[in-house]
């Protein structure tokens, strides 16, 4: 290639050398003759009298030759020089031409260079354009390698070629891009990638720069400049693109694209190319849409490389890339509002995920590229940001790494937009979105099930989260670097988006995984990063919290000077500011994911994280947790503090307690023992919030071991135990008491007490039930024995010997009494005082509470939970009375947990939680309740809590449960997971599809194969078909516990556009294979059951026995089934006939159009059609031989019965004679009556079918045209007199 480059780089400087010494000579030389000038483009003669030796000697005719006679003869008789003799001329100066301006000069300089050149490549330089055209359309271009040698070889030769043979190629490559074979258009897409960021294309081939410099020389001499051995010249491409692509054949256009509207008038061979490649975008075969974008995306991507670092081009002048760079970036400017929604469509809506991911390459290409004057080419929106969130969660691993990329690439950006203070309120929406979107998208990343794509999502935290806080963060940070500070304060406000989002959305576990992955990958080296970690979280914890104290255990402290603040004093200072408020819950969130990425079970293993050591080793004084307790509570509890501010509050005491149940052994014991006062007060006395209850609960146990800890001494676990035991009991007495004063007061019968549900006595309720099941849960372990109620402390402590927890295996029973309160709050009614005629309800956010709480106490005891099964099951019906969503989501939850537990127990009651897939829709409750939200269950009164919620929850419960093999596809469960599938809810559709088609599929990858057929009968309720009965009892072993069908009515008409739906799901979901599997099983088991003498499908095709329709309940059951059987064959007919039952489909080809395997080098793509091709063939040999004659008999009986079946049938016959028309000609010829009658029916029927279409256009038509004269005549009405007067 290098040589090749050499010869054609030698040839066009000699080229290029002759025409400007040609063009020299014809500016010293006269004038051109206004009369002599031709028409059409002949080039004209000079005006001058030459005087030679020869013409002397002969006077005047001497010298002529027969040739130059003829010449002048055809010229009007005006004598023309032949060529040989103009070198030796020395022609005569006319004063005219010396007084000529240069601007006339140059315009007839251009109309002779354009005389002389008819834009066809010159000799020798035609035979290398034809060899590049030649490379460009080789059958070898169809692999990837292949294009990616010839793509550079014509870039490094084009770049060698004069600019008239480089615009003929430029004209061929655009036609190439619009060619009817696709590895052409595969290829003319590459190129242009290739050559969009040469610096040549945009200063030789874009007449509206100027691209000439002119120095003091040129202007002396009025010569062209020249740059090494190449001559600048004026462009002239505008015309030969127009006249060349006008003048292409018809055979090389295809679907109207975006290039194909392009004003060739106004648009150079530059802009022409990239609307080309624009138009590529849209293409209908997936391998070009996939090469325009990566083309584009290189192209950008070097747009940037050139601008950042001009040397990097193959252009020696600085100003020429420069001006290049401008003219690329003003280019993509005009085109960009329609470029960015076509990628956005590309990016979000393409069905090939190489489209997807290349689409997002370019697509954050175009949003990083800025115009000449630094504004951006296209403004990101808030709907961009959303769609690269969405496809953060594509099927495809590369293309949710090019989405994570992509944000966080948008967010880095950023950092020098952002104004030099840090305020909420003064940040762009875009940013705020960035931020929101990247906690939300690129965070779950970290545990995504691809390794790969785990891993780039974790470069990413520890680019955006960790970096900035060990690097820029501490105490003498440098806010003299706006970009240091941006980054800093967006990795806290990120953290504060996750902690907004909590545990619900796996914010919290994706921080604690990512932060454990990184941790680790360090081995022995973690303290590197763990303890400056820790110290700057220690540090912004303190400081915003405006809290004093020593900054290790190295230095001293005041006591006295530890909180400096009071309360009224904090409310008035900066703690509430945006800034300090973000800092604060990030640090805490932070530092909250950091303490549970201790891996105490694998302490021996090198490179695991040791929470301990790392502590130990950074010196932080925990005193601040205590501290940092106490402020936060007199915050929450002061009246002062901001109504803004209450949930970062919350947010922030929660994940403080949270941090003090795992790092409570080292805070020093006088601030233990005040901490560890207080929670037990505010959980005595119902003070805790709700949602600090759990936690509150898991902090006061390591503050009690804490405290059993003498002077460094590892605490012994019968003393832990002692202690733990103690202020539990002392809790569950003041909610048994707390219980028992309520169900017993008699004030509480009075209707109107009970209906305020928001007062003080039905929260402290509440919070009363909710505590007993949280303490009943201290010491709780998955695989204890719960077979005994004695808790025997002897075998607790040796099974608790081996662990580091001394408080797993306790177990502190609740009294009788409480347990009974607890389940007297279950029903709707409370019992009657005194005997009462008035009938107290329980509270229904009560009510909730207590079924969790009872579930809790459950898991601790094995007796319990027989007991209570029945009231949890009872719940769940759907008849119940006086039952909630949140109660049954909570019962149903329950159930779940008890199912792991307690497994042979609850594996009777799977057919009642079977039925809460399709649980019934009611209102809402709305409750006021505290600000938060139990973490265990369903909280009622929360936005969602609905019927819709108790089936996500159900759907979300049992395939878990399937997956962990605690239960088995039984019965009909299957088809309720199906129905789910078209919930009217779209938020329960899609849970369920994506639940069925993605883990319980992988799991059993026939699920639908086994169940296509049966779904038909089941859907249809055609009960009494032996296949309902095989499936519905499936699983069962005869104990009579399967899954049924009731409570669901798809059947009929009604439910018609749902079954449909179902069957395109099943069938999109299913191999070829499996789908000729499908068809022969329709036709043997509904089809061939039709032509039997007896059943409901043969009663189905028969017209019905006199006395059918007579009102006994026989015959309308008979009718029912009937009807049911018609809905099965019309459900086969309608399944046979889609499109998604077809073996071999194919998308997005259309006949004639050559197909490629690009994106498939190894060869699976060929053998991918072949075995599509023989899969084809064996479908259609099955469709012909076993289909049409049972089809052929079938049409016979329904005939004679004129049953509507007719129709479906007719349809089927009519798609099959479409598609094999030939080889049904052939397997009926032994009967040509029946072929006759077929093919009659068959034109009959296409008539009639295309009949109706016309009528319905008719119709629709008439229907526009009324509509618009009522439209007229309003406008008519509404005209004023003088509008009238002048119409």
């Amino acid at each position: 290639i290098s040589a090749l480059e050499s010869i054609i780089s030698t040839i066009s400087d000699d080229l290029q050398r002759k025409e400007a010494q040609e063009r020299v000579r014809y500016m010293r030389s006269p004038p051109l003759s206004s009369s002599r000038t031709a028409k059409g483009g002949v080039t004209p003669t000079r005006r001058a009298s030459f005087t030679t030796p020869n013409r002397r000697r002969s006077g005047g005719m001497g010298g002529a030759t027969p040739g130059s006679l003829r010449e002048r003869n055809s010229t009007g008789g005006k004598g023309v020089i032949p060529p040989s003799l103009k070198k030796g001329l020395s022609p005569r100066l006319d004063s005219s031409r010396l007084s000529m301006t240069p601007k006339l000069k140059q315009q007839q300089q251009e109309q002779h260079d354009s005389n002389n050149s008819n834009g066809e490549p010159r000799p020798t330089l035609i035979v290398i354009v034809g060899m590049l055209q030649k490379i460009s359309t080789s059958r070898a271009l169809e692999r990837a390698g292949n294009r990616t040698r010839a793509a550079s070889t014509v870039r490094r030769c084009l770049r060698r070629l004069p600019i008239r043979e480089q615009s003929y190629f430029l004209q061929f490559l655009i036609r190439l891009c619009r060619s009817r074979v696709s590895f052409h258009r595969v290829y003319g897409t590459e190129v242009a990638g290739e050559i969009l960021s040469s610096v040549w294309l945009w200063k030789d081939h874009n007449p509206k720069e100027n691209m000439t410099v002119t120095t003091p020389s040129n202007k002396e001499n009025n010569t062209p400049k020249q740059e090494g051995s190449r001559v600048r010249i004026a462009s002239r491409d505008t015309s030969l693109l127009k006249s060349a692509i006008t003048s292409s054949s018809e055979e090389y256009l295809v679907e109207p694209m975006a290039d194909e509207k392009i004003n060739i008038s106004n648009d150079s061979p530059a802009i022409t190319l990239l609307k080309a490649l624009e138009g590529r975008l849209v293409d209908r075969i997936p391998a070009v849409r996939a090469r325009a974008a990566h083309s584009l995306s290189d192209a950008l991507r070097n747009l940037e490389l050139l601008d950042a670092d001009p040397s990097t081009s193959d252009d020696v002048n600085g100003t020429n890339t420069r001006m290049a760079v401008d003219s690329f970036r003003d280019a993509v400017a005009n085109i960009a509002p329609g470029l960015s929604l076509v990628l956005r469509k590309r990016a979000s809506g393409d069905d090939r995920a190489t489209v997807r991911r290349a689409a997002i390459s370019a697509w954050l290409g175009l949003l990083t590229t800025t115009k000449s004057d630094g504004e951006d080419v296209v403004k990101l929106s808030q709907s961009d940001v959303t769609v690269l969130g969405h496809l953060c969660g594509d099927p495809s691993v590369a293309t949710r790494k090019a989405a994570a990329e992509a944000i966080t690439l948008l967010l880095e950006r950023r950092y020098d937009e952002e104004q030099t203070d840090f305020p909420l309120s003064s940040t762009s929406d875009q940013t705020s979105c960035l931020v929101s979107t990247w906690a939300a998208s690129v965070l779950p990343l970290v545990i995504d099930a691809e390794t790969t794509c785990a891993s780039k999502a974790i470069e990413h935290f520890s680019k955006i989260i960790l970096e900035p806080i060990v690097e820029v963060g501490g105490k003498e940070a440098n806010w003299s670097n706006l970009t240091e500070k941006n980054r800093y304060l967006t990795a806290w406000r990120v953290l504060s988006k996750v902690s907004e989002g909590g545990a619900a959305r796996g914010g919290v576990g994706s921080l604690r995984s990512a932060l454990k992955k990184i941790l680790d990958e360090k081995g022995d080296s973690h303290k590197s990063l763990s303890k400056p970690l820790l110290q700057e979280l220690r540090r912004v914890a303190v400081w915003s919290l405006g809290l004093g104290g020593r900054e290790s255990l190295d230095v001293g402290v005041n006591d006295d000077s530890i909180l400096t603040y009071s309360v009224e004093e904090l409310c008035a200072s900066k703690i509430f500011d945006e800034k300090v408020e973000v800092q604060r819950v990030g640090a805490w969130c932070l530092l909250d994911a950091l303490t549970q990425c201790d891996s105490k079970q694998q302490k021996d293993t090198t490179g695991v994280f040791s929470l301990e050591q790392s502590v130990r080793s950074s010196r932080i004084d925990a005193s601040f947790l205590s501290l940092s307790w106490e402020k936060l509570h007199k915050l929450s509890s002061s009246p002062e503090t901001p109504s803004s501010s209450r949930d970062a509050i919350f947010t922030t005491s929660r994940a403080c307690l949270r941090v003090i149940s795992r790092l409570g052994s080292f805070i020093p014991i006088p601030e233990a023992k005040k901490s560890a006062i207080t929670l037990r007060k505010l959980l005595e006395s119902f003070l805790m919030p709700m949602g600090l209850i759990g936690s509150a609960t898991s902090a006061l146990v390591s503050l009690t071991k804490r405290l059993c800890n003498n002077d460094g001494l590892d605490e012994t676990n019968s003393d832990v135990y002692q202690a733990c035991t103690t202020w539990i009991n002392e809790i569950n007495r003041n909610c048994e008491n707390k219980l028992e004063a309520y169900i017993s007061s008699t004030e509480n019968s009075n209707n109107e007490v009970i209906a305020t549900a928001g007062g003080d006595d039905i929260r402290l309720l509440e919070r009363a039930i909710f505590t007993v099941g949280e303490v009943s849960m201290v010491g709780f372990a998955t695989d204890e024995d719960n077979s005994s109620k004695e808790f025997s402390k002897q075998t607790n402590l040796q099974e608790g010997s081996g662990s580091k927890d001394p408080v797993r295996g306790l177990h502190v029973q609740s009294s009788n009494r409480l347990v009974q309160l607890i389940q007297t709050m279950l029903p709707p009614t409370l019992p009657k005082v005194d005997d009462a005629s008035v009938e107290r309800r329980t509270p229904k956010t009560a009510r909730a509470y207590a079924f969790i709480t009872l579930g809790k106490l459950c898991l601790r005891d094995e007796s319990l939970a027989k007991e209570c099964l029945n009231l949890l099951a009872r719940e769940l019906h759907q008849n119940i009375e006086n039952s909630s969503p949140s109660i049954q989501s909570n019962a149903l939850l329950v159930m779940g947990d008890l199912c792991v537990k307690y497994t042979n127990l609850v594996d009777k009651y799977v057919p009642v939680m079977a039925m809460c897939l399709q649980s019934g829709e009611s209102s809402s409750e709305n409750f006021n309740l505290d600000m938060t939200t139990c973490t265990y269950a369903t909280i009622p009164g929360v936005p969602g809590s609905s019927s819709s919620m108790v089936r996500k929850h159900a759907i979300l419960l049992l395939s878990s449960l399937i997956l962990q093999d605690y239960i088995k596809w039984r019965g009909l469960l299957v088809h309720r997971f199906l129905v789910a599938y078209v919930d009217d809810d779209e938020s329960v559709s899609k849970l369920a599809e994506m639940t069925l088609c993605g883990p319980l599929l992988s799991r059993q990858r026939n699920l639908f194969f086994n169940n296509f057929v049966e779904s038909l009968f089941v859907l249809n309720r055609c009960t009494a078909h032996p296949i309902y009965a095989a499936a519905e009892a499936n699983g069962d072993n005869g104990a009579g516990l399967a899954v049924g069908f009731e409570g669901i009515n798809l059947s009929g008409m009604y439910g018609r556009m749902k079954r449909l739906n179902i069957y395109r799901m099943m069938l999109n979901h299913m191999t070829d294979e499996e789908k000729i599997g499908i068809t022969a099983r329709l036709a043997k088991v509904v089809l061939g059951g039709a032509l039997e003498s007896d059943g409901d499908l043969s009663m189905a095709c028969r017209q019905s026995p006199p006395g059918m329709f007579s009102p006994s309940e026989a015959r309308k059951s008979q009718q029912q089934r009937r009807e049911c059987a018609i809905s099965v064959l019309s459900d086969a007919f309608a399944v046979l006939t889609s499109k998604e039952a077809k073996v071999g489909r194919t998308s997005g080809g259309e006949e004639g159009d050559v197909e490629d395997n690009i994106t498939d080098a190894n060869g699976t793509a060929q053998f991918t059609a072949v075995k599509g091709k023989l899969l084809s063939k064996i479908s259609r040999k099955h469709l012909i031989e076993t289909i049409l004659p049972i089809l052929c008999n079938l049409k016979s009986i329904l005939e004679a019965n004129r049953s509507p079946l007719l129709k479906d049938l007719m349809r089927y016959l009519v798609d099959i004679f479409r598609s094999y028309r030939k080889e049904a000609r052939e397997v009926l010829a032994s009967d040509p009556t029946v072929l006759q009658e077929i093919e009659y029916d068959t034109r009959q029927f296409e008539k009639q079918r295309r009949q109706k279409r016309a009528n319905r256009a008719s119709r629709l038509s008439k229907g526009s045209s009324m509509g618009s004269e009522r439209i007229s005549l309003t406008s008519k009405v509404g005209n004023t007199p003088t509008d009238q007067n002048k119409s």
